[in-house]
């Protein structure tokens, strides 16, 4: 995934600016029985909340120059050098680094560190988190699964694929490059193609979805994405947040349909009092107070039939809002009978 990450390098590699805004403590952690070597970057103030950086995929030290521009900004980093780089221990894995195992191992480390962060005299009650680029969009999620205390999550450029996806898509993006520079007018492949191509080839055995890992989690997240990574395949990426957030809807509002129908009637028929309460106003207060009539070019009756529509809106969905619970309330029941009786 180096071609995701080349911008971002060429950021960490530049000297924070105004470091004056914040100062650096050395942290050193330990995760699966090796000691890893970081570094906390404070801002100069109450900071706004706290994170773990996460390396991209490749032999990567610790970001200190996005981390000292992230605690400019009021957000308290702490960026580390990977397992077997630069002062941490262990071995670095570079022959298969999204193996399933490997991947695991890095989960670990993150989430090691974040402990080490979120135990940190000076972030007490700092909301803290985790923020990564591009191998992160796997080693995230699961690092927050395993974070109880965890209460967002940052990715840029992760992927929403399995790691064998991601791979095949990387070679189809470097072998469409190759092909457009030789053929200067040579269409692209289209979406559609890429997802026949990506859905066609073979698996891992030890393939990671962090889609699983998403699934268990329940903080705000933020996903950022180019248009022509041409290392994460974004459409697919995108299309399968949309999917995650669809399945949420259907299984949040399948168990309390009482919030979705009930909360939309309550809104309904407030919006219906606030229309009469308008209208009320206009037609007889506004008059006795002074002022000129005041008439709609429509006349009033149509904001009279707009307040029943509205107001007998309102009460339908709320009447089916409180039904829904009951049948919802009544299918939990003879579910856990039904497993009780197995």
């Amino acid at each position: 995934m180096r071609f995701a990450v080349m911008a971002l390098l060429a950021l960490f590699a530049v000297p924070a600016l105004a470091a004056e805004d914040s100062s650096s403590v050395p942290v050193a952690f330990e995760s699966a029985g090796t000691k890893l070597d970081g570094t906390l970057h404070l801002p100069k103030g109450t900071p706004v909340a706290a994170a773990v950086l996460i390396h991209g995929s490749g032999r990567t030290e610790r970001m200190s120059g996005l981390a000292s521009l992230l605690a400019n900004e009021g957000i308290a980093i702490l960026t580390y050098d990977k397992r077997g780089v630069g002062r941490s221990g262990g071995t670095y894995e570079g022959t298969d680094n999204v193996s399933a195992r490997n991947l695991a191992l890095l989960a670990e480390d993150a989430a090691a560190a974040f402990a080490a962060l979120h135990r940190h005299e000076k972030l007490t009650g700092v909301p803290a988190g985790y923020l990564g680029v591009s191998q992160a969009g796997w080693i995230a999620p699961m690092a927050a699964a395993k974070s109880p205390e965890a209460r967002f999550m940052g990715l840029w450029s992760g992927p929403v694929s399995t790691t064998s996806e991601e791979h095949h898509f990387s070679a189809l993006a470097r072998k469409g490059h190759e092909h457009a520079q030789d053929h200067e007018h040579a269409p692209m492949p289209s979406a559609a193609e890429i997802a026949r191509f990506v859905a066609s080839v073979p698996r891992r055995a030890d393939d990671v979805d962090p889609r699983l890992s998403i699934a268990k989690l329940d903080i705000p997240a933020l996903w950022l994405f180019g248009a022509e990574d041409p290392s994460i395949p974004v459409a697919l990426s995108v299309r399968r947040l949309i999917d995650l957030i669809s399945v949420w809807f259907l299984l949040l509002f399948s168990r309390k349909p009482l919030l979705l129908f009930g909360g939309t009637g309550l809104a309904l028929a407030a919006l219906g009092i606030l229309v009469a309460t308008a209208t009320v106003y206009l037609r007889f207060v506004h008059p006795m107070i002074g002022f000129d009539p005041y008439i709609p070019p429509m006349g009033y009756r149509p904001l009279l039939y707009l307040v029943m529509l509205l107001e007998t809106l309102g009460f339908l969905l709320l009447g089916f809002g409180l039904v829904s619970e009951q049948v919802a309330e009544v299918r939990d029941e003879l579910e856990a009978l039904r497993k009780q009786g197995r």
